[in-house]
């Protein structure tokens, strides 16, 4: 079983290369973690399906901004978004470069 990530940080790509060795090694792991996955997933949406609307939408905006703050200061939005980013960039503060 082959494990890949695109766009993973140079810093955890031991941590990566481990953290698949054994997701290959062990496959009940990797589908005991799917399926926890799996719930929390199904258990958030139903929290925010129970929740009043305005209240969702003023946790998904502030979920998505801070995502789109993120991309912003770290230049790692994905290619199609790219000109919105370009365009957002300069009125935000860069991360700095190591």
């Amino acid at each position: 079983m082959n494990v890949s990530t695109p766009n993973k940080p140079a810093g955890f790509a031991g941590l990566w290369s481990q953290i698949g060795s054994q997701l290959a090694a062990q496959p009940l792991l990797a589908v005991g973690l799917a399926c926890i996955v799996l719930l929390l997933v199904l258990g958030s949406l139903r929290t925010l399906h129970r929740m009043h609307p305005a209240l969702a939408g003023f946790l998904t905006f502030l979920i998505l901004g801070l995502v789109v703050l993120h991309w912003t200061s770290t230049r790692t939005e994905p290619a199609f978004l790219k000109p919105l980013i370009d365009g957002l960039a300069p009125f935000f503060p860069t991360a700095p470069r190591t």
